[in-house]
């Protein structure tokens, strides 16, 4: 960024004046910073447009030349995609698991507070008489602020940093001519997801990683390939409706191909930076579409009836609530704990500052604690098994079914569902006992109120009041749309099992579509888009449906099962058609072209 002999603190000052002098992304790269052009382009063509460092796995630090500033590359420590914490020549990092690589995007929107950061960590500079690398002191002050900075792993492209200008020129001139198909090879080699569940790790993505070159040399488009994989989860579904040996066989096989499928799509999309927040909604939903239909297939197959469909209704509750606490703790733990993790720049390390409560102490050191026993290879696997993620469910099914047994498939998987919860809930309510009882952010407030769907039946006000905190100042609002979600689905299976436990198959068909909704309404305020329209008012709401769903039964079981079907039908149209494609409207009326980086050296 500046001449050797320049200052930290007028580095520091010249970012400040780069940052807020302009519009657009901007682009900061270290002068010393030799990297294949590529390797800066998943910093500057990714369409999501967030604020992005470039970094490097601590493992790799021994093959790479120290910046000329002395030492070792500051490291960084990630969690979730994010780096939480960052250091410098004046800064140190607790477990350091990669290194900053000196390319930083600075996003439109984070400029202005970039640029303040960068101001404040001059002042210090001067103050403190700091040494070292500006964009190192810059990454801090930005996560230290509590901006959030997305972890960008350049790994396996090749990057040194603080070489001397012969060595400097050879260095680039070599990695400028790799040839295509190593440049193939890497962006490949890059595009498989670092982190993942057990059998996915071990099964799923290494077959994945034969089938995603001929996804690209077909030239197919990330939503294609969900939905390539939704057909196939479908046609499993429609294998173990039949009952037939065969069937449930060739339905295990397809299941397990949909899953391998559904790998494919994330490769593409990581390889051709088609990045999308509907892609990840579509992805999102016609998983979920797919597993319940499968449930559906297995009770209808199974020949067991009515106790087939009770214990498939019972595990599409059960996932759907998993689901809802699942996505809506982890936004909620890093809405609360990112902020909670700020920390005075001045402070050399990185724990809990001087001054600190006792609560805000006690959620750091949460926090520490799981990252610390996240680094041990054998409790991170299991916490992986235990978390029973969508592998291990699907293996589950595919392997009893394939036996002939699929009541025993949806048994079992029943069984292991609720140690499961049990396990994760025990966790999250322990780590969300940790943090400060303080006023919900509006973020999170958003997060839980968009996930209400009490309809028209409800007043205006006491939906809000959803997402208002209440004792423990709001630390458990993550777990009420589950508790929503339970309420509503058991009570549609408790009416209509009053009534007739054979109408149980029309039940679990309206719930199917009803979780289809309450996911879309959860993917939807996760990644930021447009929420549901009129569809939340023509679905009634879940005191509307059940209402209903009560109304039928007073009339009979005649009347409940045409209803049933009726209702699974109508909703069916609304929110599997009319409000997807509403949405996907809307989206593409809103993309605008996104602006190209602006570029400056460092």
């Amino acid at each position: 960024m500046t001449a050797p002999e320049a200052t930290l603190e007028s580095a520091l000052e010249e970012l400040a004046a780069r940052l807020a002098g302009g519009t657009g992304p901007l682009l900061l790269r270290a002068d010393d910073l030799q990297v294949h052009r590529r390797a800066i382009e998943e910093l500057t063509e990714d369409p999501r447009g967030t604020t992005s460092a470039l970094v490097s796995r601590a493992a790799n630090c021994d093959l790479r030349i120290p910046p000329a500033h002395g030492g070792p590359s500051a490291g960084v420590r990630r969690r979730g995609g994010r780096v939480v914490s960052a250091g410098s020549a004046a800064h140190q990092v607790t477990g350091a698991d990669a290194v900053f690589t000196g390319a930083l995007l600075v996003s439109e929107v984070d400029r202005p507070t970039a640029a303040a950061a960068a101001r404040q960590a001059a002042d210090a500079a001067r103050t403190a008489g700091w040494d070292g690398d500006a964009l190192d002191v810059l990454v801090v002050a930005l996560v230290r602020g509590g901006i959030p900075v997305r972890s960008v792993l350049v790994d396996p492209w090749p990057w040194r940093r603080g070489a001397d200008g012969t060595e400097r020129a050879r260095f680039q001139a070599e990695v400028d001519r790799t040839d295509d198909p190593e440049v193939h090879r890497l962006r490949l080699a890059r595009a498989t997801k670092a982190d993942d569940g057990l059998v996915a790790t071990v099964l799923s993505r290494p077959l994945a990683r034969s089938l995603t070159p001929l996804a690209l040399r077909a030239g197919l488009t990330p939503n294609t390939v969900t939905l390539i994989s939704a057909l196939l989860g479908l046609a499993a579904a429609a294998c173990f409706a039949t009952g037939d040996r065969l069937a449930l066989v060739a339905g295990a096989v397809l299941l397990q191909l949909s899953l391998v499928v559904d790998c494919v799509d994330g490769d593409v999309a990581r390889y051709t930076r088609r990045f999308s927040a509907q892609g990840a909604w579509l992805d999102a939903a016609t998983d979920r579409i797919k597993e319940f239909a499968c449930y559906g297939g297995l009770a209808w197959g199974s020949g067991e009836g009515s106790e087939a469909w009770l214990v498939a209704a019972a595990m599409l509750t059960l996932q759907t609530a998993r689901h809802t606490v699942d996505y809506t703790f982890t936004a909620v733990k890093e809405d609360r704990e990112g902020e909670s993790g700020r920390l005075p720049l001045e402070q050399v390390d990185d724990g809990v500052p001087a001054g600190a409560s006792a609560v805000s102490a006690r959620a750091a050191r949460a926090v520490d604690a799981s990252e610390r026993s996240n680094r041990r290879p054998a409790v991170r696997w299991t916490k992986k098994a235990l978390h029973l993620g969508i592998g291990e469910r699907w293996l589950v099914l595919s392997v009893l079914a394939a036996a002939g047994r699929p009541m025993a498939a949806l048994v079992v998987l029943l069984v292991l569902g609720l140690a499961s919860l049990a396990y994760t809930s025990t966790g999250r309510a322990l780590r969300a006992r940790s943090w400060p009882a303080t006023t919900p952010s509006p973020r999170e407030r958003e997060i839980v109120r968009a996930q209400a769907d009490l309809g028209p039946l409800v007043p205006a006000a006491v939906a809000a009041g959803m997402a208002r905190s209440g004792p423990g100042g709001g630390r458990f609002l993550w777990v009420r749309p589950a508790l929503l979600r339970v309420a509503e689905y058991a009570a549609v299976v408790g009416v209509v099992a009053a009534v007739s436990r054979d109408l149980l198959g029309p039940a679990f068909a309206l719930l199917l579509v009803v979780a289809s909704h309450h996911y879309d309404d959860l993917y939807r305020v996760l990644q930021g888009l447009p929420p549901a329209g009129r569809s939340a008012w023509l679905g009634l709401g879940a005191p509307g449906r059940v209402l209903l769903v009560a109304v039928l039964a007073a009339l009979g079981p005649d009347a409940l099962e045409g209803g049933l079907w009726a209702l699974a039908a109508a909703l069916g149209i609304l929110y599997v058609v009319v409000e997807p494609v509403r949405l996907l409207r809307d989206v593409r009326e809103r993309a605008a072209a996104d602006p190209v980086p602006e570029a400056a050296g460092g």
